[in-house]
Formats: structure tokens, C-alpha cells, sequence
């Protein structure tokens, strides 16, 4: 099975919002999956609660400053905060992982500015390593706080999966997601819990019901099982399918390195054969050298046969 890299992102639309995801991620209050070493885990930034919070406020403040133009709207979203991570098999090379995450977030602070980054946290204390990094979405072009511009829409969110695996992802060996896929991201106790779940049946008159848009939870139900099953089918096939290629790529290569070494094979022999006619050569020189003189005294410098 491929090893994926993983990136996420969620906004948040106030200072005291980011507060408390900084007090998780700082291990300011206790985080019941935090179950490994937590001298593991390192922070970079405004990392402390308070002073995440206090930053975000001072650069919407300086945003504002620029003209009544860049004021920052009521429930506009102030801060992005990213999850980067990877498969669990691919995150337990601890080196690997590390120079992973470190090229994360210097592509970060190369999308938003490295002055819009406000705190950034690795968290080695958890199953799979991961780090998570707030930052400002400021307009690249105007200045004004937009994190419409950066993840706005499915084709922008399409693109941000496309970019981090080309620029980041792929160079670590890392695969990307199916494209457009209808699968949502789930979290694994919700999941298993769903999948666990006994299988309502419903009767005809739900499937009616459901028809003329009437929600019945035991048809939803049905129909979330068939997705999340369809979600997991469609990925084994393009897994298989990679497999494939992968496998059909190394019979070319290995083909290509038969033929090579059969080429220096015929070189090298070659080389043996010059090297003797050098050799023979040398040795006719000298014979060549004798032969008028023994000529001269009605000799061969040939041995006669028979």
C-alpha cells in the first residue's frame, strides 16, 4: 500500500479561537493522545497560548492600519491553521519524517510570508508525527486578510493537495490522494464506530420517503455505508493500479539493465581481444627485426611445418 503525505487545513475566525487550539498544541492542558515522550515535541513562533493569541490580534491591527479599505469584516476567518503529516508506516523513519515536516514548513512560510506565520508545532508525542502551523491569510497582491484566496472552493483545496505533493510530498517518496475524490476525512473513532454500527433496515415506505426528500435517518444511514465502502474500493483499485505501473516500470528497468551489462560484457571483451593483439604484437616486433639478417645466412626467421 502507497505512503501518502497529508495536509489539512481549518480556519478559525477569532484570536480566542486560535487561544485554545494553541493550548492543545502547546500542551498547555491535558491531551489524552499525547501517550509518548513529550520532550519530543517542539514549538517554533508565538507558540504559548497567550502570546499566539496576542499576535494574531496585533497583525489584523496592522492589516487595519493600512486604509478603512483593509478593515477586517465580522466573522471573517483571521487565521489557517495546517495539519501536516503522512502515512503512520512512512512517519516512523523519525529522520525521514523530520526533513519532511521541515520542508513543510518552509513551504508554509513560502505560501504566506514567514511574518504571517504566528506559531508552528510538531508533536512527536502522538502515534504518527505530525506538525501543525497557524498563520494570518493575508492577500499576497492587496494586503488585506483573505482566506478566501488561499482555500476558498474545491478546485483551490484541489490545487493546495496538487501543490504540496509536487513541491513537498513527492520528494520524500510520498504519494498524493485520489484527486477529487467524494471521500471526507473522518476521524478514526468515528469511523470505526460508524462501520461497527448494526445496519438499520429500511422498510419501503422509508425508501419513499427519502425519494421526496424526507430524511430518514436508517436510508442516510444505508447510503453513508455505501460511500464510505465505495470511498475505500475506489482507492484499493487506484492503489492496485499503481502497483501495476510500478511493477511494469521495474520489469523496463531491469530489461534496460540486462541489456547494458550484456553491452559492457561484449566491450570488455572486446578490450581483452585488443589487448592481446597488442601484446602479439610486441612479440612479432623483434622477429621482424632478425629477419633480414637471417636471410642473409639462408634462414627463416618462420619455423618451415612438416
Amino acid at each position: 500500500m502507497s505512503d501518502f503525505c497529508i495536509i489539512r487545513v481549518k480556519k478559525h475566525k477569532s484570536a480566542a479561537s486560535v487561544w485554545g487550539v494553541a493550548r492543545h498544541h502547546n500542551r498547555e492542558i491535558d491531551c489524552p493522545t499525547a501517550t509518548g515522550d513529550p520532550t519530543t515535541n517542539k514549538a517554533f513562533g508565538y507558540s504559548a497560548s497567550h502570546a499566539a493569541a496576542e499576535r494574531v490580534r496585533e497583525r489584523l491591527q496592522q492589516i487595519e492600519a493600512v486604509s478603512p479599505r483593509h478593515k477586517v469584516r465580522k466573522n471573517q476567518a483571521v487565521a489557517l491553521e495546517y495539519m501536516i503529516t503522512g502515512s503512520p508506516e512512512a512517519m516512523k523513519d523519525s529522520k525521514k519524517a523530520i526533513a519532511y515536516l521541515n520542508a513543510a514548513k518552509k513551504w508554509i512560510e513560502k505560501r504566506h510570508g514567514k511574518g504571517n506565520i504566528v506559531a508552528a508545532y510538531f508533536h512527536g508525542d502522538e502515534t504518527t508525527k505530525h506538525l501543525h502551523i497557524i498563520c494570518i491569510p493575508v492577500h499576497p497582491e492587496t494586503g488585506k486578510l483573505s482566506a478566501g484566496y488561499f482555500v476558498d472552493g474545491r478546485e483551490k483545496m484541489v490545487a493546495l493537495q496538487t501543490d504540496f505533493f509536487e513541491e513537498v510530498g513527492g520528494l520524500y517518496g510520498l504519494s498524493r490522494g485520489l484527486e477529487k475524490s467524494k471521500a471526507k476525512h473522518m476521524p478514526v473513532r468515528d469511523f470505526w464506530a460508524k462501520v461497527s454500527q448494526p445496519t438499520p433496515r429500511p422498510s419501503l415506505l422509508d425508501f419513499a420517503k427519502a425519494a421526496v426528500g424526507v430524511k430518514v435517518p436508517a436510508v442516510e444511514h444505508l447510503v453513508a455505508k455505501a460511500s464510505t465502502a465505495e470511498a475505500l474500493a475506489t482507492m484499493h483499485v487506484a492503489t492496485r493500479k499503481r502497483a501495476s505501473a510500478a511493477k511494469r516500470i521495474e520489469g523496463e528497468q531491469n530489461a534496460k539493465a540486462r541489456e547494458l551489462k550484456g553491452a559492457r560484457s561484449a566491450l570488455d571483451l572486446q578490450l581483452e581481444v585488443n589487448q592481446l593483439r597488442a601484446k602479439l604484437a610486441e612479440y612479432e616486433r623483434p622477429a621482424r627485426g632478425a629477419a633480414p639478417a637471417l636471410e642473409a645466412l639462408g634462414m627463416s626467421s618462420t619455423p618451415a611445418l612438416g
